[in-house]
């Protein structure tokens, strides 16, 4: 679960780090006018920061949604990832040179999922929320 947690801190700060690169390089996108506009990383960066580090603390804290809200947040990120690389670049890469990285990024992904289903049983859960440490009830 540790493992998990410190990968989701660093997709955070990745996330983070390409937010800081976009507002110091803010006036070079606004003079290149490219598309997508600045704003668009800017809220990507943010939203993927703020998104990785609720994963993460969530997992820390052992709260009974983590596992679905880091899963489903895989998966966006997967998706997000891809619609960027391939239908929001300008000078995209034919898609048969992107096979080896496709193949990578879903294992990952895959990865991450099975992780998750082995971390699930760890979770606390609304019937664990009153027991007392004998089990007795």
């Amino acid at each position: 679960m540790y493992v998990l947690v410190l990968v989701f801190i660093g997709a955070g700060l990745l996330a983070l780090l390409g937010l800081i690169g976009m507002l110091r390089s803010w006036n070079w996108y606004l003079t290149y006018a490219g598309f997508p506009p600045p704003v668009y990383a800017v809220f990507r960066g943010a939203f993927l920061f703020l998104a990785w580090l609720i994963a993460a603390v969530a997992l820390w804290k052992g709260a009974n949604w983590a596992v679905v809200y880091s899963g489903f947040l895989s998966v966006i990120n997967l998706l997000w990832f891809w619609g960027d690389r391939l239908l929001l670049t300008q000078n995209p890469v034919p898609f048969n040179r992107n096979g080896i990285s496709l193949v990578l990024s879903s294992l990952l992904t895959v990865m991450v999922l099975v992780s998750l289903h082995f971390v699930k049983p760890y979770m606390r859960g609304p019937d664990h929320a009153h027991s007392n440490s004998t089990g007795e009830k």
